[in-house]
């Protein structure tokens, strides 16, 4: 029988295993079969499926059945072979990563300080690809970057093929990181304790800016802009934090000032997106020039190919690239679908928000903190984000949104233990 400690183990292999193994995209066009029969793993903890609350289980397997339903009844109402039903079920894997986060969350001591350490354990090892890439790009190209692909010659993809994937799961990093910072620093603790935390965010954010993703440099700047002014309103009449973002402001403002023309030329495709929405190019017509254009007009071409089944789409069996989430979802599985995800979205932002002003746990209050900016920030994301359905990227947002439940639900019943256990001595 599977106890705890053996859970926790295959969690941790299963999630290191399928985000780092390469894909190999020189032998297989850049398909990661052999990466998502990894990510089967945690079939093994199926005996502690039964540690999920019953509602919970419901709640996720409504959510799930939604998508599963959408795709069966486009199936009914097309011609597809019987065989492109199959592309659908993909749901499932998402609906196992879900229940196995889920079980972590719940059943393992302090989950999210050890996810915390697995998370990392796989940002060290997208970072040491990073450095291989900027070197070495032709092991790179062997092991996990399209070489096909001349747009991705100068953009950090490391363990994750696509700069837009790299770029959401160091957002998560981002996101924790700097909010640690921030409840460090709200806490007046020592310079040296809030300093680490602050130079990982930096790297971190370096990392994000080297994938030249210009929708992530967005969020990440929006995600820090908010929470340095918020740290400035609390800790206006504090000098030394005061002193320490005005510093970290000029000498930021200085290095871009100075290193101006190189970072122009390193980093072309960011600069001219800036000067392209400076030049007021952007719009939202969708027959524009550009990366936004394009995304507009492959959400406009999903409404028009659902025009016949606008509430479940038409997506079953089509191989079709769709960059925006929102076109994706609507391509596939039509408005029932995009509302649904959108709501799942809302959900965990709301729950992330109740689960910060439950804990006690600095730890825990950063966790939940960096998961509700996470998952609020991420709708900007989604208008040019890639596709989930693939093992790498959603074996990590999948498993967190587990976690997040998971964990929540677990300290919901602490807390009323508690508070119960408080009361009856009281009175």
């Amino acid at each position: 029988m599977i106890n705890k400690s053996h859970f926790e183990i295959i969690f941790t292999i299963s999630f290191i295993l399928s985000c780092v193994f390469p894909i190999f995209p020189t032998y297989t066009n850049g398909m990661m079969y052999h990466v998502l029969g990894i990510s089967l793993l945690p079939v093994l903890t199926l005996p502690f499926f039964l540690k999920v609350k019953l509602s919970d289980f419901i709640a996720f397997l409504i959510f799930f059945l939604i998508f599963l339903v959408a795709t069966c009844i486009t199936f009914i109402n097309s011609n597809n072979d019987a065989s492109d039903v199959f592309s659908g079920l993909k749901i499932i894997y998402f609906l196992l990563y879900s229940i196995v986060g889920y079980v972590y969350g719940y059943i393992v001591e302090s989950p999210n300080e050890k996810f915390k350490k697995v998370y990392v354990c796989v940002l060290i090892i997208s970072m040491l690809v990073s450095f291989v890439e900027i070197y070495i790009p032709g092991i790179s190209f062997f092991l996990y970057k399209r070489e096909s692909l001349d747009i991705l010659s100068d953009k950090l993809t490391s363990l994750f093929n696509t700069t837009y994937h790299y770029a959401f799961f160091l957002f998560w990093g981002l996101c924790f990181y700097f909010t640690r910072f921030c409840y460090l620093v709200e806490k007046r603790v020592e310079v040296k304790s809030y300093f680490v935390n602050f130079m990982i965010a930096v790297v971190i954010f370096v990392l994000i800016f080297l994938t030249q993703s210009r929708n992530f440099i967005l969020v990440s700047s929006i995600l820090i802009s908010i929470k340095v002014f918020n740290l400035f309103v609390k800790r206006v009449y504090d000098f030394k934090v005061i002193f320490f973002i005005l510093m970290a402001l000029v000498v930021g403002s200085s290095f871009l000032n100075y290193f101006s023309t190189e970072i122009e030329t390193r980093f072309l495709y960011v600069v001219s997106g800036i000067n392209y929405l400076i030049s007021g190019g952007l719009d939202f017509s969708g027959g524009g020039s550009g990366s936004f254009n394009t995304r507009i007009n492959q959400i406009l071409f999903a409404w028009d190919a659902i025009s016949s089944n606008p509430l479940f789409g038409v997506g079953v069996g089509k191989d079709i690239y769709l960059e925006s989430i929102y076109a994706y979802l609507l391509y596939k599985y039509g408005i029932v679908g995009l509302v649904t995800f959108i709501t799942i979205i809302i959900i965990l932002s709301c729950i992330s928000k109740r689960a910060e002003l439950i804990v006690n746990n600095l730890d825990d209050k950063v966790f939940f903190n960096s998961c509700f900016w996470f998952f609020s920030l991420s709708p900007i994301y989604f208008l040019s984000g890639p596709l989930f359905e693939v093992p790498k990227l959603s074996m990590f947002f999948y498993c967190l949104i587990g976690l997040l439940v998971g964990s929540y639900r677990k300290y919901r019943i602490i807390n009323g233990a508690f508070l119960s256990k408080t009361l009856s001595q009281k009175y």
